[in-house]
C-alpha cells in the first residue's frame, strides 16, 4: 500500500441535503379522457442524506441530531490534540505521515506526526509518535483520536487501542463531547514513550524460533480460517499466499533484527500497515494496527510466566508449528 501525504485528498465538499419522496396527485378528472394528474415531491421529515459533492454520491442517510463533522474539522481537532500530547505552541512541525481511504471516499486514517519529536528505543531503531485522525460520513467509524507509533526505517505504525488517549466520539454526541473539553482526557505522551520502549526490549530479549511466526501471526490477528477444516478454494489460495508473505517479512526482519519477538513484532506492523494480501485492504489497516498494539501487552505478559511455551500460548494455533 502506497503511503499517502497530501492533505488535500481528504479536503473535499461534504454536504447534508434534504431527502424527498414522489407523490402522484390527480389534478383534473375528463369525462372523456384520461385524469390529469402531477408527481409532488415531498421532503422526508427528520432526515437527511450526507453527500459527496464533488462526486453527486450519497454516503449515508442520519436523522436531524446528527452533526457532520467535515474532514477538514477532524483534522483542526486532531491539531488541537497534538498541542496537548506534544506540549507544541503551534503546529509548524507537524506534516501528515500517512493517509488511508478507500475509494469511495468514506471514511479515511489521517496519521499526523511531528517532524521533530523521535523516541530511540536503540541506536539506528527509531519510532515517530502519531496522532491518528479517523472520520467517517458512512457513520461507520466514529470520530476518533489515537496515538500510536511508526517505525522511521520501515513506516510500519501501530496503534494502542487501550491507552488513554484514545477518544472516540459518535457524529450525534459530537457537541457535548466538545463541551467538556476533550483534550483534557489524553493522557501522557511521555508515560506511553517510556512504556514503548521497555515493552520494545523486552521482546528483543525473547527468544522466537522461526517456524512459530505464521502461527503467532494468525494468533494475534485472529484469523479464523487456518483452524477450519472446511476452507474452501478461495481460502486455500488466500492461506497460501498470505503464508508466503509472512515468510518472506520473517525471513527480512529476523536477518535484520535477530530471532527475537522484536523481529516477530516488525513482522506483525509490516503486515499492518501494508495488507496486500487482503482484500479491500484499507478497511483492515487500522483494526490490524489495533491488534498489533494489543499483542505487545499480551504477550509481554505471557512471556513474564516461567511456565510459558509457544504451545500452550497459541492454542489451537500450534497446530499451524511447521
Amino acid at each position: 500500500m502506497k503511503r499517502l501525504t497530501d492533505k488535500q485528498l481528504v479536503l473535499f465538499p461534504v454536504v447534508e441535503r434534504e431527502i424527498f419522496y414522489e407523490e402522484e396527485k390527480v389534478m383534473e378528472h375528463g369525462l372523456f379522457g384520461p385524469m390529469k394528474t402531477e408527481v409532488l415531491r415531498k421532503p422526508i421529515p427528520r432526515f437527511r442524506a450526507v453527500v459527496d459533492v464533488e462526486r453527486d454520491r450519497v454516503f449515508s442517510v442520519v436523522t436531524e441530531n446528527y452533526v457532520l463533522v467535515s474532514n477538514e474539522k477532524a483534522l483542526a481537532l486532531g491539531e488541537e490534540c497534538f498541542k496537548v500530547l506534544f506540549h507544541a505552541a503551534d503546529i509548524a512541525d507537524m506534516q501528515v505521515y500517512n493517509i488511508v481511504m478507500p475509494s469511495t471516499r468514506s471514511f479515511c486514517h489521517v496519521d499526523l506526526i511531528h517532524q521533530k519529536y523521535r523516541v530511540d528505543v536503540w541506536e539506528q531503531d527509531t519510532w515517530l509518535p502519531y496522532i491518528r485522525v479517523t472520520n467517517s460520513y458512512n457513520r461507520t467509524k466514529p470520530l476518533t483520536f489515537d496515538l500510536g507509533f511508526v517505525r522511521s526505517a520501515c513506516s510500519n505504525g501501530v496503534i494502542f487501542e487501550q491507552q488513554t488517549v484514545t477518544i472516540r466520539c459518535y457524529h450525534s454526541d459530537l457537541n457535548p463531547f466538545l463541551e467538556k473539553g476533550f483534550v483534557s482526557k489524553l493522557g501522557d505522551l511521555r508515560e506511553l514513550e517510556a512504556s514503548f520502549i521497555e515493552n520494545m526490549h523486552n521482546l528483543k530479549r525473547f527468544y522466537v524460533p522461526r517456524n512459530v511466526v505464521f502461527p503467532l501471526v494468525c494468533h494475534a490477528f485472529g484469523l479464523p480460517s487456518p483452524l477450519r477444516p472446511d476452507r474452501t478454494a478461495g481460502q486455500e489460495k488466500f492461506l497460501a499466499d498470505f503464508a508466503g508473505a509472512v515468510a518472506k517479512l520473517r525471513d527480512k526482519y529476523f536477518a535484520e533484527l535477530g530471532d527475537n519477538a522484536y523481529a516477530a513484532f516488525n513482522v506483525l506492523t509490516d503486515l499492518a500497515t501494508r495488507p496486500d494480501v487482503f482484500p479491500s485492504e484499507e478497511s483492515v489497516v487500522h483494526s490490524f494496527q489495533k491488534k498489533s498494539g494489543a499483542w505487545i501487552r499480551e504477550f509481554t505478559t505471557a512471556i513474564e510466566q516461567r511456565s510459558f511455551s509457544f504451545e500452550s500460548y497459541l492454542g489451537p494455533y500450534a497446530k499451524l508449528i511447521a
